[in-house]
């Protein structure tokens, strides 16, 4: 019995560890940190964006703020309620899912970042939420 609860805590510890050295999942905890303090979302995302998510965006500020997202992509609100308990997890190689707890105002969202790293140089490239891929919604509607 000791043996198993031993393994066990040994496992737990173990994918504590790897999470806070991943770089996948510890990009997007420090682009929530920055957008907690600047609380500019959508400005976080794109300083953290590859080429390609950085081309959306140009072709979003050219055409105004009428296409692509209504909302604050990071906080999935017009209104961010920045405080919200947040948790991040890997959902694929590539891929960080972040869970928005339930606000005052807010229901309880999550969005998927799709990230390309170098080492520990990690970019967004692309954002998924409920309104699907936040580039192709950009690259469509702009």
């Amino acid at each position: 019995m000791y043996k198993v609860l031993a393994m066990v805590v040994l496992f737990c510890s173990i994918q504590s560890v790897f999470a806070a050295s991943d770089p996948y999942i510890q990009t997007v905890k420090d682009m929530y940190s920055l957008g907690k303090k600047s609380e500019e979302g959508m400005q976080v995302i794109e300083l953290h964006s590859d080429a390609s998510l950085k081309k959306a965006f140009n072709l979003h500020a050219r055409n105004g703020e009428v296409c692509g997202f209504w909302q604050d992509v990071m906080w999935q609100s017009q209104d961010p309620e920045f405080n919200v308990p947040l948790q991040f997890s890997k959902v694929g190689q590539n891929k960080v899912k972040v869970s928005l707890g339930k606000g005052k105002w807010n229901k309880q969202s999550s969005v998927t970042y799709i990230l390309k790293c170098n080492g520990n140089d990690c970019k967004v490239s692309d954002v998924i939420d409920s309104s699907g891929s936040l580039k192709k919604n950009i690259l469509a509607e702009c």
